[in-house]
């Protein structure tokens, strides 16, 4: 016993002068939490690099579309009976906007869903688009000729502003407003057919 009192004095010494110093070690259960610590954090970061790549790989596919049908780069908003289309990243000259998308109409083209796009040549727009948005089309100047279902109430401010290469439009019977600068410096129009009944 009293050799163990010797030994004890001797750690207790040795663990102050350690203090002293500040290279004491952490204790066994210190370091076990510590280890745990940082196992759980690596296990995060080989987490976060496996969603990144993941990311990135979906980012470069080319040709991804949202779901079957959809044509690569058109964005949607899904609602709960019916589908708002709010963008368009794609690079295809001629685009074919769906009539349904997962299940659903497609019935708006949302506010500035194609403004910009420069490289559009031709847009077919659906029977079920009951609603054309605010500058949805605007500044598409290579757009030559479109063509507005009847089932379209109004056709918004600004919907084909700019688009200065729009030679034609064909604006079927049941369309029954154009609102303000709808289809405002369109500078290359020769051709407009509109419905008998317009509402001014």
């Amino acid at each position: 016993m009293r050799g163990f009192g010797k030994l004890r004095i001797f750690y207790l010494r040795r663990f102050r002068e350690n203090i002293g110093r500040g290279d004491c070690e952490m204790s066994l259960p210190v370091r076990r939490i510590k280890h745990k610590e940082e196992k759980n954090m690596n296990k995060f970061k080989k987490l976060l690099a496996v969603l990144v790549c993941a990311a990135m790989a979906l980012a470069v596919m080319p040709g991804v579309a949202l779901a079957a049908g959809v044509p690569s780069g058109l964005e949607y908003d899904l609602y709960d009976d019916q589908v708002e289309i709010t963008g368009y990243t794609g690079d295809a000259a001629e685009l074919e906007i769906p009539a349904e998308i997962e299940g659903l109409p497609v019935t708006t083209i949302g506010n500035y869903a194609f403004e910009g796009c420069t490289g559009l040549t031709s847009v077919t727009i659906p029977s079920s688009v009951t609603s054309i948005g605010y500058s949805a089309f605007e500044n598409c100047e290579s757009l030559t000729s479109v063509t507005i279902p009847g089932n379209v109430g109004t056709i918004n401010n600004g919907a084909f502003e700019g688009c200065t290469g729009l030679s034609e439009i064909t604006i079927n019977d049941g369309v029954r407003r154009i609102n303000n600068w709808a289809f405002a410096d369109c500078t290359s129009l020769t051709s407009v057919i509109i419905p008998d009944v317009m509402i001014p």
